[in-house]
This record gives structure tokens, sequence and C-alpha cells, in this order.
């Protein structure tokens, strides 16, 4: 039986390890996954492990392409271009189901304290985690290893935000510095704070035009 591993505290990448599995686009079958993101001198114990499982599993075989379950993480900027973050990424996953279709269930997740995690607190990237799992080895479609996701420990929680990051700032047309401030507020009023309400009151009598 492969040896339970765990991972050093690291941040959270796309949990989806609560409610039902989600559907693979690739293979048609459902899973739970989480990603995990280290500094490089964070995770060089964890990487080693599995490189070591991939040569007792495979001897001296080159993985396939995304044959190891690690890589530098990166994303595509507004030019199109691959830009590496300066991390390293981790993948793991749980099947539905075992190799004879009998339900695996999902992945232990517990909180600081080794409560049970409320299943309607979703977990957001960058919340601190440790995992537990298992090194698998595979040879179909090329040799590789995969980590088996057996639970997550969640030590510093980050709130799920659908819309997180779908905005950035753009430098052609965002101001320098804030050169327009609303009528009515006591900045824009020069006054101090012994007679702002006074003030706000004046200007709140005047008709504003919207």
């Amino acid at each position: 039986m492969p040896q339970s591993m765990t991972t050093p505290k690291g941040e959270s990448v796309f949990a989806c390890v609560l409610g039902e599995p989600r559907l693979n686009q690739f293979n048609g079958q459902r899973e739970y996954t989480i990603g995990q993101r280290f500094k490089p001198e964070d995770c060089k114990h964890l990487q080693k492990s599995i490189d070591n499982a991939f040569t007792e599993a495979h001897g001296k075989k080159k993985p396939a392409a995304h044959g190891l379950p690690y890589e530098p993480e990166s994303f595509t900027d507004d030019k199109g271009e691959l830009q590496l973050t300066g991390y390293i990424k981790f993948k793991f996953k749980r099947k539905e189901l075992s190799r004879n279709g009998e339900p695996l269930g999902a992945p232990k997740v517990v909180d600081a304290n080794l409560r049970p995690w409320d299943q309607e607190k979703l977990i957001g990237n960058g919340s601190i985690i440790r995992i537990s799992f298992t090194i698998f080895p595979y040879d179909q479609g090329g040799c590789g290893v995969g980590l088996f996701l057996k639970g997550v420990q969640v030590l510093k929680h980050v709130e799920y935000d659908p819309d997180a990051n779908i905005f950035s700032v753009d430098e052609e047309f965002a101001d320098k510095e804030t050169d327009f401030e609303a009528v009515g507020t006591p900045s824009s009023l020069n006054v101090d704070s012994s007679n702002v309400q006074e003030q706000l009151n004046k200007v709140n009598q005047e008709d504003i035009p919207f």
C-alpha cells in the first residue's frame, strides 16, 4: 500500500474538494482536485520525493508530457506572452470511482484544530493549507506519477471570490492621482472638523445635477 505523505504549508490554488466532484472534460470522469503553490526553496523535499518515486517506478525513462505533477507556475499576460510567477505548483486529484467502479468518497477536509470543515465555506486561492496524499505511478499514454488526494487541512482561510482578478489596472486609462472628489465630501469643502456637518447641510440643500 502506498505510503501516505503530507505537504509543507503552502497556498491553495483552485480548490475543488467540497461538495460533489467536478467533471474532467478531458477524460469524462468526475474528480476532486486541488493545487498547491510554493516558493522553490520551500518544496525541494517534496519534489525530490516525487522524482524518486518516478525513478523507482520507471527507471531511466523520461516522463510523458505532464507526467510529473508539478511545474513552474505561469500565466498569460495581456500581450499573450507566458510569464512565470516564481512559484512551483503541484496538482492533486481524487477520482470519484476506483478502477473497480467503487465510490472513493470525498477527501477529508479539516481546519487547523482538526475539526470537520464547513462544506458551505469554499476555500479560496491563497488559503494556507497542508495536503495528505500518496504517490501513484502510471504507464498509459506515457509514463508518469500522480498525487492521489487524501485530505486537506486548512490552516488559514481565504474566502473564495469568483470575481477575483478578473480586472486589472489599465495604465493607459488609469489616473496617476485622484483629481476629482464628489461635491459634498469634507475635503472638497475645504473645511475643518468643527464645521463639517454645517457645510454638508448647506450642500445638501442645493440642487444636485442628477
